[in-house]
């Protein structure tokens, strides 16, 4: 999976849901990328969502350890310090803030350009 791929996919499920909000379950401090339902009747975070719709698993492990985005992409897809992880972590610190998905998507665009 390329990142790229990932922020087309995130974009357009904001777009499509703008004024969403992930509900994460109340035992965690982050999202979960499988669990938590948005206010859509959606079930997990929007990049959970993102990368199940890319054909991507899950891994069970990304909850119960409530790992970053950017330590995913990180660890499990080799990608280095970057822009778009960045902007990744900020959509993500965004929701996970109570904000709706329009909300966190125009912070992580205010900073950063991808």
């Amino acid at each position: 999976m390329k990142i790229e791929d990932l922020i087309s996919k995130v974009r357009e499920l904001v777009n499509a849901n703008p004024d969403n909000k992930y509900n994460r379950p109340e035992h965690t401090q982050r999202c979960c990328y499988s669990a938590g339902v948005c206010d859509n009747g959606s079930v997990g975070c929007v990049f959970g969502q993102a990368l199940v719709l890319l054909g991507e698993e899950l891994d069970p492990e990304w909850d119960k350890k409530n790992m970053s985005i950017t330590t995913i992409l990180a660890d499990q897809y080799d990608m280095g310090y970057s822009t778009e992880r960045m902007w990744c972590n900020k959509l993500q610190a965004g929701q996970d803030g109570g904000f709706t998905w329009r909300q966190s998507m125009e912070a992580a665009d205010e900073l950063f350009s991808v």
